[in-house]
């Protein structure tokens, strides 16, 4: 890497090199090397206040809440969320950048909480993955939408809210089968029975009124997961069906977020369940989401002509 650097130094490919400090910044950081790190830093500010370019200034400010985050001064870990919450709102920035700031976010914003019961602080989480859930939805990532269900269970189980967290969970699972993402439907299964397993251990930590330490702790909202999130990028996952269908009006799953292709249960109050997610519900609750009344599953809706006519038109062709 240092030679790499030197060399884009000597050429002058100066937007070059602050990617180079970019990435070094980011390794010494893992490493734990932080007074490197922060020397990097400060030759990576030097170029920025050179290059005079937007893209490169939001990597600095990222950089520099990198390095902010590991210090264990209050003020400090206060200017990195300064930072943090400045590049959600510039308009410069990507939906990485903001999905990378807001993960940072919820990290510093999670210790707060652990450390100071603050209820404000759990409003605060609640209303970043809110935005974690509209980029999800804005770049059709469902590995992300799957993880930020995920943490809304868990943070629903901070409050007692057993209900909502057995709802997120459902929800995250189903549209893991819906879309099928492997490598998160059996983690979210075992959070699944992992909570009923513990729901006497919920029961009792309410009527303790248990500090957030503890809660957490059972809820095992850690820093594993948040490593864990870091690791995903946005994808967005390709589902050939979803291409195929023509139709005059689409209806979505309120449940697993996909087009309901088959035979469906719609609410009177406007909610449709695809088959698979109405049967997921049945074993929960069996009621709709959204009004809370009891869904008559006696009554499936059948399946848009146009639909009909596509498998038709495919089993012809499979014919020929």
């Amino acid at each position: 890497m240092n030679l790499k650097i030197a060399l884009h130094r000597d050429v002058g490919r100066l937007r070059a090199l602050a990617n180079d400090y970019d990435f070094l910044i980011q390794i010494l950081i893992d490493k734990g090397d932080l007074k490197r790190a922060q020397a990097s830093l400060h030759d990576l500010e030097q170029l920025n206040s050179q290059l005079k370019d937007k893209q490169i200034n939001l990597t600095y400010l990222f950089d520099k809440t990198l390095v902010l985050k590991t210090s264990l001064r209050a003020r400090d870990r206060g200017e990195a969320e300064e930072i943090l919450t400045l590049l959600l709102e510039n308009e410069n920035s990507i939906y990485e950048t903001r999905y990378i700031a807001l993960i940072n976010l919820y990290e510093l914003l999670l210790t707060e909480l652990r450390m100071t019961n603050d209820l404000e602080v759990l409003a605060e989480l609640n209303q970043f993955i809110g935005q974690l859930l509209e980029i999800a939805e804005k770049s059709h990532s469902y590995l992300i939408l799957c993880e930020s269900y995920l943490l809304q269970a868990k943070l629903s189980l901070l409050t007692f809210n057993i209900k909502k967290a057995q709802r997120f969970l459902t929800q995250a699972h189903q549209i893991t089968e819906r879309f099928v993402i492997l490598q998160l439907t059996a983690k979210i299964s075992n959070e699944k029975e992992d909570l009923d397993k513990k729901l006497d251990l919920w029961e009792k930590l309410k009527e303790d009124n248990a500090p957030m330490s503890d809660r957490m702790e059972l809820a095992r909202l850690d820093e594993k997961i948040l490593r864990m999130i870091q690791k995903l990028t946005i994808v967005s996952v390709q589902v050939s069906e979803e291409k195929v269908v023509i139709s005059k009006e689409k209806k979505i799953c309120l449940v697993c977020r996909g087009e309901v292709l088959g035979f469906s249960y719609a609410c009177k109050c406007g909610a449709n369940y695809c088959e698979n997610c109405a049967r997921a519900l049945t074993n929960l609750e069996n009621v709709c989401w959204a009004c809370e009344t009891p869904i008559d599953y006696s009554k499936p809706v059948k399946p848009f002509k146009e639909e009909a006519e596509r498998i038709e038109i495919q089993e012809e062709t499979k014919k020929k």
